[in-house]
């Protein structure tokens, strides 16, 4: 089990203990879960992203609420930790540096749970720890956040798997011993497979979605993998579409490989 880094989490994650002296926004989670009071944050970060739609606002957000997730899933795959986040325990806030709109997830007294040592009990472990995060604590703010920007719920949801399935990855290669390689791709397929739509406030678990794989728009020899959903990038500043977008076709992203 390698140590646990406050430095980072704060980094890679955006879950730091120390609120930001210069917020734009700051309000406890359990308080977002109000549709007025998402509506105020709603309407201060929408024109940060030049947003033409508040649809587009809903996306962003909810991308960004994968870091949080992101987090959990890292500490408890490589340190075999768990971070308790709750809606009482945890303050989001907006704040705008380096001329970019950014989250932090504010936890001011981290408790830590440590996973038991006996693998049957941690398997029972893994899936509570899964459980409370999105179906107690996530689930009610992207519902919220549905009905304040118009998305479907699915929409929000479906900014999850994009993120989890490239960050997966990337903890596979950071870590070094080849048991933790393991630990974190056991316990992805634990998230993806092993739970059930109820665990997150569903009827489908929103990771079970399949993956489909185009050309690197640089690199031939390449693959990049499609979106799971559109994140309505083209629904911000100068209303253009990713090249992994879904909604493209195939022949546009052939015209953006020539450009590229």
């Amino acid at each position: 089990m390698l140590e646990w880094d406050d430095d980072f989490i704060a980094q890679r994650f955006d879950i730091s203990s120390k609120p930001r002296p210069n917020a734009l926004f700051s309000m406890k989670a359990r308080d977002l879960v109000d549709p007025t009071h998402m509506n105020e944050l709603v309407q201060i970060y929408a024109p940060l992203i030049k947003a033409h739609e508040l649809t587009a606002a809903g996306t962003y957000i909810s991308s960004w609420l994968t870091s949080p997730s992101l987090g959990l899933s890292y500490m408890i795959s490589v340190w075999n930790r768990a971070l308790t986040m709750t809606l009482d325990n945890m303050t989001i806030e907006l704040f705008y540096e380096d001329d970019y709109p950014q989250f932090v997830f504010v936890i001011p007294a981290y408790e830590i749970v440590e996973a038991p040592t006996s693998e049957a009990e941690r398997a029972i472990w893994l899936k509570e720890c899964y459980r409370a995060y999105f179906q107690d604590f996530l689930h009610p703010l992207l519902t919220t956040l549905a009905k304040v920007t118009g998305n479907p719920e699915a929409m929000l949801w479906g900014q999850f798997p994009t993120k989890f399935n490239y960050h997966t990855d990337a903890f596979v290669a950071l870590v070094e011993q080849d048991s933790i390689k393991q630990q974190v791709k056991a316990d992805y397929d634990v998230l993806c497979n092993q739970l059930e739509g109820q665990s997150f406030g569903l009827q489908k678990n929103p990771f079970r979605v399949g993956v489909r794989w185009i050309e690197d728009m640089r690199d031939p020899q390449a693959k990049v993998r499609i979106k799971n959903q559109c994140c309505l990038y083209y629904k911000t500043g100068e209303q253009k579409y990713c090249y992994t977008c879904p909604r493209i076709k195939e022949e546009e992203r052939a015209l953006m490989r020539i450009r590229a």
